[in-house]
């Protein structure tokens, strides 16, 4: 291909998406996406999405890796509330990390390895959430939070309607 990457999809305009082992949805198809990764409500400096699924719904594992945090005490109104976080690598051998969050019940634990789809919870609304729904999100190597990797980690595949017409 001349003149470099230009054919290659991108998350975000300009950038071309890495290459993941992402293959799985952490839901079942059929519930909206209600925001987008740097989203103007609260994440404009995160790459996330909040899927409205139901209370209870099952929330899957979307690739291979290690469940490095898990949290399960929270019943209060603030932050993530019960989420598992797993590390995953890339092809390529670099790591990254996919957080879920506002769980209800959490069935991993921290050390457990994990395949896609691999059930790691139920949906809820804990932490500081308006109602049940999954915060998916992606993090790099460096585990910080930041609206700016360019990888696919949610799959047009997945059967989610996508009213905010974020990218995937």
């Amino acid at each position: 291909m001349e003149g470099g990457n230009q054919d290659v999809p991108t998350q975000y305009d300009g950038e071309p998406l890495i290459n993941s082992d992402i293959t799985e949805c952490p839901t079942d198809p059929g519930y909206d996406i209600t925001q987008c990764p740097g989203g103007d409500y609260s994440h404009d400096a995160l790459d996330a999405y909040d899927i409205s699924v139901p209370q209870g719904q099952p929330v899957y594992s979307t690739h291979p890796g290690v469940v490095v945090a898990t949290f399960n005490q929270s019943y209060t109104r603030e932050g993530a509330g019960n989420y598992v976080k797993i590390k995953g690598t890339t092809p390529e051998g670099e790591v990254y990390y996919t957080i879920y969050e506002h769980l209800l019940v959490i069935n991993v634990s921290t050390g457990d390895q994990v395949g896609p789809r691999h059930l790691l919870g139920l949906a809820d609304t804990t932490g500081n959430s308006d109602g049940p729904h999954l915060h998916y999100e992606y993090r790099g190597a460096d585990n910080i939070a930041k609206a700016s990797h360019s990888v696919r980690f949610l799959l047009p595949t997945c059967g989610l309607g996508n009213p905010h017409n974020c990218s995937l």
